[in-house]
This record gives C-alpha cells, structure tokens and sequence, in this order.
C-alpha cells in the first residue's frame, strides 16, 4: 500500500506491575503514520485503513529495558510480544513506569531496523484494596456491536473526539474508583488495530488512564493460549491471579457475552467479585434475555441498570 515505508518500529500498548511480575504486550510493525488531526471523511477513511492494514512484522526479535532489567524477546507471527517476566525489584511509589523497546533483528533484509527506542508505560497500582476492569463496547461508548454493519462504520468513519459516549459512563467510573484511588483496567473485543484510536477516546471523555487488554485481529487470538475459554476470561483471570489480595469490580453490558463471563468468575472466585454492573442494551431481544437471565440469578451483588444515574445513586447512598 502507498503509505507504508520499510521500516520496522515498536508499538509498545501500556502494561501493569503486580508485586515482582512484569506484564505487557507491544507490537513489530512497519512504519506508518496517522494524522489525527485531520476530521475529514475521506482522511478518516485512510486512517482507518492504515490501522487495519497494521503490516506486521513476524518473528522480530526486541530488546526490552524495564528499571535494570533486560530481556530479550521474539515476536509471533502477527508481530505481537508478550513480556510476562517474574524480577526481583524494590517497591516503587510511581504510579506510572517507563519501559522501553529497542528491535534487534527481523527475519528479511527487506526491512530496516530503526535505530531508536520505543518508549512505554507500565502501570504500577501497588496491592489496591479494590481492581476495576471495565468492558469498553456499549459500556462506555457507543459501539452497535449487535449490528456490526454500524459498528464497522463507527470505528472507520467516525473520528474518535465526535464518537458517542455513554452518559455518564466516566463519571460513574471514577465514583467507584474513589475519584481514581483503585486502578481501572479495561477490556474489549475490539483489535490492537484500534488501541491508538481507543486511548484517544478515552483521554478526551476524561477517563482514567489504565492498560487496554484488546485481541489479536482476525479469527485466531494469538496472543492468549489457545485453550482459552475466551480473550475476557483469560485477561479478567490472570488479574485475579496477579493481585490475589484485591477484590474486583466488573463492569459491563448485556450485549454479548459480559453477563455469563462475569457470572462465571463471580462463581469460580466467590469473595474475589465484589460487585457486578450490567448496563442494559436497548434492543428488544437482548433486553429480554438480560431480565429474564436475572431473574434466575438471586445475587445482590450483580446490579442490572438501564442508565448510569441509577447506577451513580447507588454509589452515592454507599450501596
């Protein structure tokens, strides 16, 4: 494609710190550039192909530098890197660490190694008393994921800063995190394609910075074991596992799949989940199908709720 160069450059997504393990996960790809300055429809399209048409770099090996530690890793055949390293390190009291990526080598002369390194983020919550993990889609913007037609022009056509949020979605957040004292991680189905756009949305709506847990594009999920339930499950467990001291909190919607994922792991780690929040989708089918899904589950601490203001109020009487 026209705008693709041959140079190979790491995209690095933010990760998290719990006790002495390290985990994140960064990108190889061929160097492209978007304008996110640009609104018009046409610009918005080439970007968005652009962030399709990722061009990742396969089986590039990347040096890694967190604190005073090195590591060497190898990317797989979609170019993504998965650094989950246990070190031993003293305790920080930055909220916020820097990691950095610098590439070592591709598999083809075709393509030259950038010279710099890529800097990251690595979030550092220390042993919370409460973990939030948000589902994005329907959550917290408006997506359509039950018509993928809409939601396929939204993520394409629609510029992040004009993209819809749910009422009150960031305000509600940042009641339950204590005004940003608990750490909120979020979770969707949606591609790494769309994390830079998805960052975006987030900062400008003013919610809390966190790491994005996405999935790789297309029909194999290469970046979780492929015994796997699903991408939700394995994120939401490998939380649970990581801060074995933290209660969590999940929000969510009754879309898809977030009421069973959520009721499965209110199952399996019963004093784990302290609260569950299902925003209700209004469309008629899926509308039946959460109540009468409620009705069978007795649990007072999954709380079903058509619009954030109830959900606020809650919050508010220290429910």
């Amino acid at each position: 494609m026209f705008w693709n160069n041959n140079l190979a450059v790491v995209k690095p997504y933010m990760g998290y710190l719990a006790g002495n393990r390290i985990y994140c996960v960064a990108r190889v790809l061929k160097d492209f550039k978007v304008d996110w300055r640009k609104s018009g429809r046409w610009s918005l399209f080439g970007a968005s192909l652009k962030r399709f048409y990722s061009n990742e770099i396969p089986f590039a090996t990347v040096q890694v530098n967190f604190l005073n530690h090195t590591f060497i890793v190898d990317a797989n055949k979609e170019g993504f890197i998965v650094l989950d390293e246990e070190i031993p390190i003293a305790m920080k009291e930055e909220k916020v660490l820097p990691i950095s990526f610098k590439i070592l080598n591709v598999p083809t002369t075709r393509i030259a190694i950038s010279e710099k390194f890529f800097q990251g983020e690595i979030l550092n919550p220390g042993d919370p008393e409460h973990i939030i993990i948000s589902d994005i889609d329907d959550t917290i913007i408006h997506t359509n994921v039950l018509s993928k037609v809409r939601m396929v022009y939204n993520s394409i056509m629609v510029g992040f800063e004009k993209r819809k949020m749910v009422t009150k979605a960031n305000e509600f957040l940042q009641l339950l995190s204590q005004q940003r004292k608990f750490p909120v991680f979020y979770v969707s189905n949606s591609p790494y394609n769309l994390y830079e756009y998805l960052r975006r949305f987030l900062a400008y709506n003013q919610f809390q910075k966190g790491p994005l847990f996405l999935r790789d594009f297309g029909r194999q999920n290469t970046i979780i074991p492929e015994d796997s339930s699903s991408h939700k499950h394995y994120v939401i467990e490998k939380l649970l596992e990581r801060y074995p001291d933290s209660r969590f909190i999940l929000v969510g919607d009754g879309a898809e799949h977030d009421p069973y994922i959520y009721h499965d792991m209110k199952k399996k780690y019963t004093n784990r989940i302290a609260y569950i929040f299902l925003r209700k989708i209004y469309d008629k089918n899926r509308h039946e199908v959460l109540a009468e899904w409620k009705k069978t589950i007795p649990d007072p601490c999954i709380f079903v709720f058509d619009h954030y203001d109830e959900a606020i109020k809650v919050l508010k009487k220290g429910g």
